[in-house]
């Protein structure tokens, strides 16, 4: 038995673990959605964060945020969920490709977000 090929760590990502319709485009047609995902190189390095998230809990944050706004980088945009029986907010940020958006980043901050 060998090593594994590096060729399958690209062939386990070109599957998303979820992908979800951008959550304020309900009125656009499906052929025009932006779509989140999380792929499985992207939740590898969070989990390795040791950040205390779930693949379900990104996913909630995205489809049922309590806050979206711009993040400082061009591209990007934070999603934002008030989670009070944890030790704060969730904050997702999504980095967006034309019409791909795909979960950069994500964290728990303690403070809410900062609008305006």
């Amino acid at each position: 038995m060998g090593e594994p090929s590096p060729h399958a760590a690209s062939l386990r990502d070109r599957q998303p673990l979820w992908a979800v319709w951008d959550p304020d485009e309900f009125d656009v047609p499906p052929n025009r959605r932006r779509v989140v995902a999380l792929w499985p190189s992207d939740w590898t390095y969070m989990d390795k964060q040791g950040r205390d998230l779930t693949v379900q809990r990104l996913r909630d944050g995205v489809a049922q945020r309590t806050l979206r706004t711009p993040d400082p980088f061009v591209g990007r945009e934070r999603f934002y969920r008030d989670e009070p029986r944890t030790e704060g907010w969730l904050r997702i940020v999504v980095e967006w490709s034309g019409r791909d958006g795909r979960v950069y980043n994500a964290m728990v901050d303690e403070n809410p977000p900062q609008v305006g």
